[in-house]
């Protein structure tokens, strides 16, 4: 589930990168990107925009879930 905007961005992505396998590759192009790296981008995110709150990945997950309950969503 991506918003117009975010579907848009990852559309341009595909695009100029041109995945072979994995939409998002690791530093070998024919694995995946993992899930240390991820985390690492997040923190290096949150430190750059001057956020000190303690989140993680994670916790992203569990906000998208309640902005889908409080939008009448039904998860199940």
């Amino acid at each position: 589930m991506l918003s117009d905007a975010a579907f848009e961005i990852v559309r341009k992505y595909e695009q100029a990168e041109r995945p072979n396998k994995w939409l998002f590759p690791g530093q070998d192009r024919d694995g995946h990107l993992t899930e240390r790296t991820v985390q690492k981008v997040f923190e290096q995110a949150k430190k750059n925009a001057g956020i000190t709150k303690q989140a993680s990945v994670h916790t992203l997950r569990h906000s998208f879930a309640t902005q889908l309950l409080e939008g009448g969503v039904d998860l199940r």
